[in-house]
């Protein structure tokens, strides 16, 4: 009887220690009462759930699957086990536990949420789709479980099913950025640029620090033809993150369209000595060397980009248009 006292005196200490975040302490107090009680599974699942927090994962995976051992039919252990699973890439691994969890209890939203994540993640999409909406089913107002499903309908390319999607998720939570932020990058992908600025809009709203999304907004104005504004919000964006690459050439994109053409160069050039991986950047710094007259520096950009992908059809055009201009002829024929 003392032995039992001690076990749940131990029990309680580790569980307040939880809730005060100390997860290394839980785990103590956790051993403490498998010390008196080894065969009690509710202790190794809770310290299975602490390890968890302390990403100490291996021990967690063992500690759940001690849990498992006591009592094969407690489902929370086996979506617990999927979860660690998940957290260290061991995807299949992770499903297998789910589908163990729904076996014995198809009714918890977040097993078939969580069985929805490890799916896509090994890019099974219209699986996870079904995984995520049998979840709905139990919890229609589940934001998270809608936004994966608009995840999944996206890569598959069923764009207005995916919007529709990530409208379900804002009428469950107004203010979830992640999902007014890519639901703006796919109404941006279909060319619905001024749906796609409000969304950005809602998103610095409730983050106003985030530069990439400085950055799409930027471009949105820039398609919309608010140039002013469109560098306005690039410069936002490199005001938070110098060296974004990709906000330096938008910047440039933009100068461009207001006929500042030296600082578009410079804006270019910038961004290309972040990233000088990126293609695009070569052939926008080339053609607006090109239009500046700077024919020679524009060919060097262009045999720049074409060292990235030797194939790309622009580029070869806009190198062959510039040989000739060059009077280069044998050159251009070969290109």
């Amino acid at each position: 009887m003392v032995q039992q006292s001690s076990a749940k005196a131990f029990l309680q200490q580790g569980m307040k220690h939880v809730q005060a975040g100390s997860f290394s302490d839980a785990v103590t107090a956790f051993n403490r009462v498998i010390d008196h009680q080894p065969d009690w599974y509710v202790v190794w699942y809770e310290r299975g759930k602490a390890l968890m927090k302390d990403h100490h994962i291996s021990d967690a995976i063992a500690s759940f699957k001690e849990v498992i051992n006591i009592r094969e039919d407690y489902s929370p252990a086996w979506n617990n086990l999927g979860m660690a699973l998940a957290s260290v890439q061991r995807y299949e691994e992770a499903i297998a536990s789910y589908d163990r969890a729904l076996t014995l209890n198809r009714h918890s939203h977040k097993t078939w949420y969580n069985r929805g994540n490890a799916l896509m993640k090994v890019h099974v999409y219209e699986d996870a789709i079904e995984s995520y909406e049998s979840g709905l089913k139990l919890r229609p107002d589940y934001a998270d479980s809608w936004y994966n499903r608009a995840l999944s309908l996206t890569y598959l390319g069923r764009h207005d099913e995916a919007i529709e999607s990530y409208d379900q998720a804002l009428i469950s939570r107004p203010h979830f950025s992640s999902a007014h932020h890519n639901q703006a990058n796919l109404l941006m992908r279909l060319g619905r640029h001024k749906e796609a600025l409000s969304k950005y809009n809602r998103v610095l709203e409730v983050k106003p620090n985030i530069p990439q999304v400085w950055l799409r907004r930027g471009n949105a104005l820039r398609l919309l033809g608010f140039q002013e504004e469109a560098l306005t919000s690039c410069n936002k964006a490199i005001q938070l993150a110098p060296r974004l690459a990709e906000a330096w050439h938008y910047r440039g994109r933009v100068l461009e369209a207001l006929y500042r053409m030296e600082q578009a160069i410079d804006s270019y050039k910038k961004s290309l000595s972040l990233d000088p991986t990126f293609n695009q950047g070569w052939i926008a710094l080339g053609l607006a060397q090109r239009e500046e007259g700077f024919h020679e520096r524009a060919l060097e950009s262009f045999e720049r980009a074409l060292e990235l992908d030797a194939n790309h059809v622009e580029t070869l055009r806009h190198r062959g248009s510039l040989l000739r201009k060059l009077g280069r002829w044998e050159e251009s024929v070969q290109t």
